[in-house]
Formats: structure tokens, sequence, C-alpha cells
């Protein structure tokens, strides 16, 4: 999550680059708005790649399990990392959290309290 948070305020500059008319960049500005949306391309890949794997495990899980909490889960996990540079994506990461505790509750009462003794 922090992660999320520190890429977030990359794409600050990458906006002004893109609200900037093309002749006004000059100089060390246009290096320095460049650089910033390099690293902001990064990080869009190292954050939001772990979520879609996270997402597709939270996914096979709901399959192994029968289980729609999980499911739930990953879909809203993608769509929260996906959605985090508006800042909404952390209330959707939120969510998924919620939906994937559901599931897990849902797990230990699925399973038999005492097991056969060896």
């Amino acid at each position: 999550m922090v992660s999320l948070l520190g890429g977030t305020a990359a794409f600050i500059p990458l906006v002004i680059l893109l609200a900037l008319p093309l002749g006004d960049c000059q100089g060390d500005l246009c290096h320095l708005l460049f650089l910033a949306s390099l690293w902001a391309a990064a990080w869009l890949l190292m954050a939001v790649v772990p979520y879609r794997f996270l997402a597709k495990a939270y996914a096979t899980l709901g399959e192994a399990a029968d289980s729609d909490a999980f499911r739930k889960a990953a879909k809203w996990n993608w769509r929260g990392a996906l959605l985090f540079i508006a800042l909404v994506g952390a209330l959707l990461i939120l969510a998924a959290r919620i939906y994937a505790l559901k599931g897990y509750h849902a797990l230990k009462k699925a399973a038999d309290p005492n097991p056969p003794p060896p």
C-alpha cells in the first residue's frame, strides 16, 4: 500500500507535462518532467503487476473453496489497483480486503471442528 501511495505522487509531473503546450517545455524543466514520467511508468509496472497476481490468487482460492467472497475480492483488488491513481482505488482495495476476510471466515466455518483421531 505504501508503494501505491508513493507512486501516486510520481504522476503529478506527468500531468503537468501533458498540460503544457509542446513549445513551452524547454531546458531542465522538460528533462525533469520526462524523467518523472519515466518514473511514473516504472512505478505503474511495479505496483499494478503484483496486484494482478494477488487477484489471480484470490480467484483461484475462490474456485477451490467455491467461495463467492474470494471471487469478489479478486475483482475488487484488480479494479482497485488500476484505479489507485485516482485515489478511488484505495477504497476498492479496502473493499477487496473485507471480501477476503469474509472468505477466510467462511473457510473456518466449513472446516470440521472435530477432526477424527489418527
